[in-house]
C-alpha cells in the first residue's frame, strides 16, 4: 500500500474486511466462525478397511474439523473408483485420533469431505509467513449467524 493509504490513521485491515480481528469476541461464542468444505486426496484401500486422516495435506493451524452434529450431517466419503457415495453405516468417524475408518473394497480410491472451522484468516496467515508477523493468528467470524450480525452491528456503531 501506498503512504498515502498507510498514514491516513485508518486500521486498514479492520476496516476493509470487518469479519476479522474479533478473536475474543469469537472464542467467546463457539460455532460463528467461517467454515469451509474440505476433501481428503483420494486414497486406495489394499484391505477390507481404511482409515484416513482428514487433515493430513492441510496447514494444522489453519483448520480445525467441525464434527458436531451439525456439521456431520454434510460429511460425505466417497468411493471415487465408481464415483459412488457411500453409505453413512459403511463408515465411522473418531474424534480423538481426526481420523475416518471406511468400510472398502481392496483396490479402490476413496475420499473424504468435511466440514472444517477457519480458526486462521489467509490474509493473516499470508503477512505472518511473508511479513514475519508476531503476533495472535487472527480469525474470522461469520456474519450469517444473528448472534455475528448482532455483535459487528454494535462494532460498526462504535467506529461512528
Amino acid at each position: 500500500m501506498s503512504n498515502e493509504i498507510l498514514s491516513a490513521g485508518y486500521g486498514i485491515y479492520s476496516t476493509i474486511c470487518i469479519v476479522r480481528e474479533h478473536n475474543e469476541w469469537i472464542k467467546q461464542h463457539e460455532g460463528v466462525s467461517q467454515q469451509t468444505f474440505l476433501s481428503t486426496p483420494p486414497q486406495v484401500a489394499t484391505t477390507k478397511s481404511l482409515s484416513i486422516s482428514l487433515l493430513d495435506g492441510f496447514f494444522a493451524e489453519q483448520f480445525a474439523i467441525n464434527d458436531s452434529l451439525d456439521g456431520l450431517r454434510y460429511w460425505q466419503v466417497y468411493d471415487r473408483t465408481t464415483d459412488t457415495l457411500l453409505d453413512e453405516t459403511q463408515w465411522q468417524y473418531h474424534k480423538a485420533t481426526g481420523t475416518v475408518e471406511i468400510q472398502t473394497r481392496p483396490w479402490r480410491q476413496y475420499t473424504v469431505s468435511f466440514l472444517a472451522w477457519r480458526m486462521w484468516e489467509e490474509i493473516s496467515m499470508y503477512n505472518h509467513v511473508t511479513n514475519h508477523w508476531d503476533k495472535e493468528h487472527l480469525m474470522q467470524l461469520n456474519p450469517y449467524y444473528l448472534e455475528a450480525q448482532s455483535y459487528l452491528k454494535e462494532w460498526l456503531a462504535l467506529l461512528v
